[in-house]
This record gives C-alpha cells, sequence and structure tokens, in this order.
C-alpha cells in the first residue's frame, strides 16, 4: 500500500524497503512501473533497489532510465553499475562514456577503471567494446585503460587478436592500431602465428 503513499518521502523509502525483501518478479511487476512518472526520490531508490537483481530485465530497466535521465539518475544508474559488476554492464557503460555531460561520462569512465583493475570484468572484452566505439574519446580511454591496467599474466593481448580475427574491417583497422600503441614490440610473439592464417585478410593485418 504504501508504494503508492501521496507523501514523497514515505513511498521512496516504501520503494527502497520493498526492494530490500521482494523477489525479483516482483521488483519489475509493482516497483518498475511506478517510475514512469515518479519523483527523483522514487527513482533514485528503483534504482539503487536493482542492484539485488542481475538479468537482462534489470539491464533493460537501467538502459532505460539512464537514457531518459536526467543527468543525476543517470549518475545512480552508474553507481548500481557499478554494484553489479560484470560484463553485462558493459554496453551501457561503453555508452555513458561518450556522453556529452563531463560529469556523466568521467563517472562512467570511473566505474568501468574500478571494475577492470578488481577483476570485475573481463578486460580483453572490455577494451574491444571500447575499442569499437566510433567516439575517439572512447577509443583514446581503451588505450589509457590497457596501461594503466597491464597485462601481468600475459593473456590479454593474445585475447585481443583473437577478437580481432572476427571483426569488421572498420574495427579491425582502429583496433590493430591500437594494440600498436597499447603492447607494441610485445604483441611480436602472438602475431607471428597469424602470418600463417588462412585468411588473407588475417595475413595482411
Amino acid at each position: 500500500r504504501l508504494l503508492r503513499d501521496p507523501g514523497e518521502q514515505v513511498q521512496a523509502q516504501a520503494v527502497a524497503s520493498y526492494a530490500a525483501l521482494c523477489s525479483e518478479e516482483q521488483f519489475h511487476d509493482d516497483v518498475v512501473p511506478l517510475t514512469d512518472n515518479g519523483t527523483q526520490s522514487l527513482l533514485r531508490a528503483a534504482i539503487e533497489g536493482a542492484r539485488r537483481f542481475d538479468s537482462p530485465r534489470t539491464h533493460h530497466f537501467l538502459e532505460t532510465r539512464f537514457r531518459v535521465g536526467p543527468n543525476a539518475m543517470r549518475l545512480h544508474v552508474l553507481g548500481t553499475l557499478e554494484a553489479l559488476a560484470n560484463d553485462a554492464t558493459l554496453p551501457l557503460l561503453t555508452e555513458a562514456l561518450s556522453s556529452k555531460h563531463i560529469q556523466v561520462s568521467t563517472r562512467a569512465a570511473e566505474v568501468l577503471k574500478n571494475l577492470a583493475g578488481a577483476g570485475k570484468v573481463n578486460l580483453a572484452r572490455t577494451l574491444m567494446w571500447l575499442l569499437r566505439s566510433r567516439d575517439v574519446n572512447v577509443r583514446r580511454m581503451a588505450v589509457d585503460l590497457a596501461k594503466r591496467v597491464g597485462d601481468p599474466t600475459g593473456e590479454l593481448w593474445p585475447s585481443l587478436l583473437r577478437f580481432l580475427r572476427d571483426e569488421d574491417w572498420w574495427v579491425r583497422e582502429r583496433v590493430t592500431d591500437a594494440l600498436v600503441e597499447m603492447a607494441g614490440a610485445q604483441l611480436t610473439r602472438f602475431i607471428v602465428g597469424y602470418l600463417g592464417d588462412a585468411s588473407d585478410i588475417v595475413r595482411r593485418y
């Protein structure tokens, strides 16, 4: 009953409490519909409450709230993505990096660096999401991220090269340039094997 209380603070607290106790199905059936015309307090409570439910439905809800805004809610969405901490957050984080609002893009970069640095997301997949962006600033961030995190296990560069084999030419050209900048001569021993690849395109690259 309190989910529809006319008092803004009461309703927001009801959403927060309900989200902490309910099932995922109940959250999406009872809470998410309220966000269409909800107050800022309610929206914040719902977005933070979504941290308990890591699923495609939840990510769709977060994408919707991010795109609708306002910026204050976008920042709360980014906080929830950081709490969910997995590869499913990468598409929306990459979108957020291209935001025209500096506060949003800066926070997205912070979240991504934290997740990658803590090993919460697959670094090779993260870099591919960034490097395939048409935004030069996002691609530049991929280089900065790779340099910051490094490749202590020696698995990153060969992983990225495997991703490249199936990418289209537009992505391949940009990622090839970025790999050279990120890894330089470290790539040599991994690239040698590709000189004998069945694909003439791969051999040329």
